[in-house]
């Protein structure tokens, strides 16, 4: 598996990586700052294949394109704005819109520490509502 991008690197001559986000079983998000925008926040998801045998990375690859090519056709006020895709070397990446928020655990905890109980069934059916509009 590819090693984690170090902070101070520029991917594709542009995107500036700020810091990891998080990462998960089929890659890593980053803080990136888009150096020919004014130094705009971004997040750039990086696609770790887990097999890097030259067939499969064809594979994945190609894949990969296919799936940027549908999320840059998804508009939608609730869903970060697909900004670009590149490959660099052996790594594939998507650019999409930073939006700056809490994480749903952010939320709990800072819930539970500051009123003591968890969210109320109603609050939790309003977020569900809200999510659910992103499927129309």
């Amino acid at each position: 598996m590819l090693a984690e991008i170090q902070p101070g690197t520029l991917i594709g001559h542009r995107y500036l990586i700020n810091k990891l986000l998080g990462k998960g079983g089929f890659g890593r998000t980053y803080l990136v700052y888009d150096t020919q925008r004014f130094g705009e926040p971004c997040v750039l998801k990086e696609f770790v294949p887990p097999n890097t045998s030259e067939r499969l990375l064809n594979k994945y690859r190609d894949l990969f394109e296919r799936e940027a090519k549908v999320l840059y056709q998804i508009n939608h006020p609730q869903i970060p704005k697909f900004l670009a895709w590149l490959t660099e070397e052996e790594r594939l990446f998507i650019v999409q819109e930073y939006i700056d928020g809490r994480t749903y655990s952010q939320l709990l905890r800072d819930r539970l520490s500051q009123q003591k109980k968890p969210f109320s069934e109603a609050e939790v059916i309003q977020w569900l509502l809200e999510l659910l509009s992103v499927l129309d």
